[in-house]
Order: structure tokens, then C-alpha cells, then sequence
């Protein structure tokens, strides 16, 4: 999402009993799908039905856990499990997927949000971030405008956002100075999951609306070392010039409601090796992530969706979207 939490509005709710247990979950539920299917490709587990049933029976106990569609999340973990790690590619948003959404008792922030508020630009800067925010924020929200009737305020809500950026100065230095006074925080687990899918193999993608050099700062300060081989960025770049002023945006422009994979098929992580990857982990938490795998054939693609914020009136909405929906915000617990 493209939020700047600046809305006074927007307070945030605290979440109670469930927000422990989400990563946890999530770590369980990805480790489940690969490692069983991982020991049966190695000989070391006997693939059954049992495992997955048994699985999912757990899965639907969980109070923070929706699923709509029992049949088909069962059929989708019994070909994850049967194919094992090396059928499986992961594709995942960013900013509040894998960066927590409530943090130290506020509301986390976006990739645009570390700019928008880090008070190290022009007062006329921030003025214009918040502006922008308060005009299209609640067209993004809007459950009752299709998608058809967002994109065009989308296109140029990001447009003018870009542009501010580029007219007001930012450099290389005043990111990375935002980038550790926003405190942006991953979700309990990420390193983890990287740490795994490295460690077997698994291409992982991330794919944001957000802007891609405030990503990659937020992980290399974050992991304290270069973004592992495996992980690969699309994202909105920033072109800087020799002394590392910005100075552009090199196109494409991606928005909530225009990142699929159809759209960067070219890019080199969708390379023979990906494609033949037919199994999809797919996390995101918006109604644009869901379509992220889209354009990618004869593919298998389980979604797994975060519900931050506004649950019960878009519950429904995200069900019609995605196998998994998760409701609350949280870190690995016992798990760890």
C-alpha cells in the first residue's frame, strides 16, 4: 500500500489475544508446506493425504484465520506438499506484508511513508506528501468504486508523489537518514523465511508499489548484510544523479492495483528456472496483491492475505481474493 499515516483518522486499534500468533502462524503454515513436501522428495517422510487434513483441521481452529473455500485450500496444499520445495516460488508485497502494521504502539510505515514523514525535506514537501495522501487515500479504499475507477487517481496520485520527491531535493543520504529514523520494523520471521528459502533454493520475489531503494534500505538495515542472492525487487526505482541527487523515475510506474506478473515477464527473475516453478506462495495485503501472480500459466498459486485494518468491513472483500485471510499483527513468539 502506498499509505503515509499521516490521518489522524486513522488511530490505530490495538489488537487483542490474536496479533501474538499471526507470524507465528505464518512461519508454521510456510514451514508446513515446504517441509513436508521437502522430506518427501528426500525419501524421509511417506507423502499422505493425512498430513494435509490434519493440517488444515488445525489451520481452521486458529480464531485469527479465515478460509471460504475448504475444498480448494486442501487441493492446493496436497499439490505443495506432494511437489516439494523445488515446484515452489514465493511472490510477496512489502510494506505491511512483510513490515509489521502496529509497532511500539503506532501505526508502522510504508516505503512512501518513511519519506512522507521524515521531516528531513522541505515543509512544502511534506505539506504536498500529506495533501496527495488525503485526496486519494480514500479513493484506495473505497469499497464501493471498482477497480476501474481507481486506477486513474492512482496513476496520479503516484505521479505527483514522484514528482514532489524529485522537485524538493531528496538525495541518497537524506533516504538512508529517514530509512533508520523511521525505525520501519519486519515482521518477526522474515529473516527466517529468507534464511530458508535461500538455504533450499526457493526464488523469492518481492513485488511493491512502494518505492524499491526505501525497500532494499529497509532490509539492509534490517539484516545488517546484502539482500541474499535469492531475493529479487520490482518495485518503483529511483534514478540519482553523480552526486546523488534524484533526478527521475525510470518507468514503469507500479501502483497498488497494477503490479501482476503479466506486466514484468520480461524481468530476469521470471527466467526458465522460475517458470518451471509451478507452485506459488503468494503474501500480500491489499485487493491489488492478490493479483500478483497473474499472467503466470499454468500455475498453482495458494494466497495468503493480511486483513490490517477495517476487518469486518472488508472481510468479505478479501475473502473473494484470497485461500487464507489473516486478521491481526504480530511476532514469532514461541516458535522462535
Amino acid at each position: 500500500n502506498n499509505t503515509y499515516n499521516v490521518m489522524p483518522s486513522r488511530r490505530i486499534r490495538k489488537l487483542v489475544g490474536v496479533s501474538f500468533w499471526i507470524i507465528p502462524f505464518m512461519l508454521l503454515f510456510f514451514l508446513a508446506i515446504i517441509n513436508i513436501g521437502y522430506f518427501n522428495s528426500k525419501g524421509l517422510m511417506a507423502y499422505s493425504s493425512t498430513n494435509t487434513m490434519q493440517f488444515l483441521e488445525e489451520l481452521e481452529r486458529e480464531s485469527f484465520v479465515t478460509i471460504k473455500d475448504r475444498d480448494a485450500v486442501f487441493g492446493k496444499l496436497e499439490r505443495f506438499f506432494a511437489d516439494g520445495p523445488g515446484k515452489i516460488q514465493i511472490i510477496s508485497d512489502f510494506d505491511y506484508t512483510l513490515t509489521k502494521f502496529h509497532y511500539d504502539g503506532k501505526m508502522g510505515k510504508s516505503t512512501h511513508g518513511v519519506l512522507a514523514e521524515c521531516d528531513m525535506l522541505s515543509e512544502e514537501y511534506h505539506r504536498t506528501a500529506r495533501a496527495l495522501f488525503d485526496r486519494y487515500y480514500p479513493v484506495e479504499t473505497n469499497p464501493s468504486m471498482s477497480q476501474a475507477e481507481k486506477v486513474p487517481a492512482m496513476v496520479e496520485w503516484w505521479e505527483a508523489d514522484h514528482a514532489a520527491l524529485v522537485e524538493h531535493g531528496l538525495t541518497r543520504d537524506v533516504l538512508r537518514s529517514a530509512v533508520a529514523a523511521a525505525g520501519v520494523q519486519l515482521r518477526a520471521g522474515c529473516v527466517d523465511l529468507f534464511d530458508w528459502a535461500e538455504g533450499r533454493g526457493v526464488p523469492v520475489l518481492l513485488f511493491s508499489a512502494g518505492l524499491g531503494d526505501v525497500l532494499t534500505e529497509v532490509l539492509a538495515q534490517n539484516l545488517n548484510k546484502p539482500l541474499p542472492s535469492h531475493v529479487h525487487v520490482i518495485s518503483n526505482t529511483m534514478e540519482f544523479d553523480a552526486t546523488g541527487k534524484l533526478v527521475g523515475f525510470p518507468p514503469p510506474l507500479f501502483h497498488v492495483y497494477n503490479k501482476n506478473a503479466g506486466a514484468v515477464k520480461d524481468h530476469p527473475f521470471f527466467g526458465e528456472s522460475v517458470q518451471a516453478r509451478k507452485n506459488i506462495l503468494l503474501i500480500g495485503d491489499s485487493t491489488g496483491d492478490a493479483r500478483m501472480a497473474d499472467g503466470l500459466e499454468g500455475t498453482t498459486v495458494l494466497r495468503i492475505g493480511f486483513l490490517n485494518t477495517k476487518v469486518e468491513e472488508r472481510m468479505d472483500t478479501y475473502k473473494g481474493l484470497y485461500d487464507v485471510v489473516l486478521t491481526g499483527d504480530g511476532g514469532l513468539g514461541p516458535l522462535l
